[in-house]
């Protein structure tokens, strides 16, 4: 299946194209918004875009980071600051811009973010940083004060909707709509789901959520066992993430005759149970049976 790239954020676009081809665009941003939306890709677009338009290689004068080879795979050590430190001493590659962009920044470990914020207050005159994060609670506020901030927010239905359609999905307009509803306006994971070809997963995830709702205590435990002690590698984990993310745009929507305080209820019983199945020391079953009591 082949996916084409929809990025939209037409304004935020216009007014950093400006700003890079302006004489002297160095600079901090943070981009900032739910995860998966495409702040990354656009960031990374427009990096290539304009080193490549003031001559320069993208091969040399771009540097990526992201938390993706730390041990943990959820934090970004000093070390990757001191890359970047090593990366902007050097002059661009017959360009004039060198990016570094940092996705997640809000996983920098407290050494990595003060080290950072040096070369965010005395940036080399070449250097343009952008900082990607949908926790900037977490940023150092010195940080955040030194940024020029762009909020990225969630797409419509009718952005997700042409992505489907662009695409040659083949799914109905109902299915479109479930896809819309269940992907809360994050392209992201609407590429993830065309790229995977996930559909009926989800789709089967989700009807199980709400036959467990229904069920007896002996069809829950049942189900518990199946997932459990039979399933591949994985699975429990990616039909508990599908049952968050189904869950979470019902948070502030009317929901079929259940409170919004059951649909709280639920998503926060999730959330814990993501966690100690996360944690290998934790019992998936024990903690899976505790959960299909609370329904």
């Amino acid at each position: 299946m082949k996916v084409v790239t929809i990025f939209g954020f037409n304004n935020q676009k216009k007014i950093l194209d400006n700003y890079f081809k302006s004489e002297y665009p160095s600079g901090s941003f943070l981009f900032h918004g739910q995860e998966m939306i495409g702040k990354k890709t656009l960031a990374l677009e427009l990096a290539n875009k304009h080193i490549t338009r003031s001559g320069g290689s993208a091969t040399h004068d771009l540097l990526f980071i992201d938390s993706s080879h730390s041990d943990s795979g959820q934090t970004i050590s000093i070390d990757k600051i001191r890359e970047a430190k090593k990366f902007l001493s050097l002059s661009p590659f017959g360009g004039k811009l060198k990016f570094v962009i940092i996705d997640n920044a809000h996983e920098m470990q407290e050494e990595a973010q003060n080290s950072i914020l040096k070369i965010i207050e005395e940036p080399p005159s070449y250097a343009i940083m952008i900082l990607i994060s949908h926790k900037t609670d977490t940023i150092l506020p010195t940080i955040l004060s030194r940024c020029q901030k762009f909020y990225f927010p969630a797409h419509s239905p009718q952005v997700i909707s042409k992505i489907l359609n662009d695409n040659n999905t083949g799914l109905s307009e109902e299915q479109i709509k479930f896809v819309s509803d269940f992907s809360n306006g994050r392209t992201g994971m609407v590429f993830n789901i065309l790229k995977e070809n996930s559909f009926k997963d989800i789709k089967k995830a989700v009807q199980k959520l709400s036959d467990l709702i229904s069920s007896d205590i002996h069809e829950r435990f049942l189900f518990v066992a199946n997932i459990v002690d039979k399933s591949k590698a994985g699975e429990l984990e990616k039909t508990i993430l599908y049952w968050m993310l189904y869950l979470r745009p019902k948070l502030t929507q009317d929901n079929d005759g259940k409170s919004k305080a059951d649909v709280v209820r639920m998503a926060k019983n999730l959330l814990k149970l993501h966690y100690t199945i996360s944690n290998p020391h934790y019992n998936k079953r024990l903690a899976m049976e505790n959960f299909v009591l609370t329904l």
